[in-house]
């Protein structure tokens, strides 16, 4: 497709998965329970791709995709759309699934890929909007949207910000605080004269170092963060052990610890 034929495409939040039944069971109920399903039987099979949480967790299903979406009505008489998209994909080494309607398409890729694709994406001039924001339009008033930021108390302020850029986080500081940025989210580090001061009270009253319990998810092989870990002088404590994320799957995770001695762990989505 030409540049002034660029598309946009929208990240839809949560995680997916793709189904796979027996051709001639009955569609069942938790298959259309959410905003989007696709279902499709051949001869062969049933298929469904429907929101994660709806899947019962006996069914022969490969969990944890994410949901692209390109934007507006496309025209039949487009050429390349899809075919475009996929090889960009394709280039970066990530599979896609790919689920087309009436109206649109729809890329599906895993979710530890999902930044990787995002990236290669924009890089091909197209237009994606992240998840984050994909929610932000979406959730009904009165609902919490995510979590924005973190704040602890630092001690040692010249190891901890050598070791947080020595991990590869960008980072901001001013005189009361080293902000360390996590993708859309950040952790505030408060520097030791704005939290030993009595005036400053929006603070959680008894924290003092080490007082913080972090984990971060790692894009990326095993040997490349231990290499990273040990660049910047940490030492491993525990693992890698298997966790259960946030992302309702499990992960391998290794543990470390801060100049401060704040637990951080590392995670490695499957």
């Amino acid at each position: 497709m030409a540049d002034s034929q660029r598309l946009a495409l929208l990240v839809h939040p949560g995680l997916y998965c793709i189904c796979r039944l027996e051709a001639g069971e009955p569609l069942p109920g938790w298959a259309t329970s959410a905003a989007f399903c696709s279902v499709t039987r051949t001869p062969e099979e049933l298929s469904v791709v429907c929101d994660h949480d709806a899947v019962p967790p006996q069914i022969h299903a490969d969990r944890g995709w994410r949901l692209l979406r390109v934007q507006g009505r496309l025209d039949f008489n487009l050429v390349g759309v899809l075919a475009g998209l996929t090889t960009t994909l394709a280039n970066a080494n990530i599979s896609v699934f790919a689920v087309s309607t009436h109206d649109t398409d729809y890329l599906l890729v895993r979710d530890e890929t999902l930044d990787r694709a995002v990236m290669a994406l924009r890089a091909a001039n197209d237009v994606v909007t992240p998840a984050s924001d994909v929610a932000a339009q979406t959730q009904p008033a009165g609902r919490v949207a995510g979590v924005d930021h973190v704040a602890l108390p630092m001690q040692n302020t010249d190891a901890m910000v050598a070791f947080y850029r020595a991990l590869g986080f960008q980072m901001t500081e001013n005189p009361n605080a080293v902000s360390v940025h996590v993708g859309a989210q950040m952790i505030n580090f408060h520097r030791p004269t704005r939290w030993h001061d009595p005036a400053f009270t929006l603070r959680a009253r008894a924290a003092s170092p080490p007082c913080g319990d972090l984990c971060f998810v790692w894009d990326g092989s095993p040997e490349a963060l231990h290499a990273t870990l040990g660049a910047a002088g940490a030492k491993v404590e525990e693992g890698p052990v298997d966790r259960q994320g946030a992302r309702r799957r499990t992960g391998s995770s290794v543990y470390v610890r801060d100049p401060d001695h704040n637990l951080l762990e590392f995670m490695i989505y499957s």
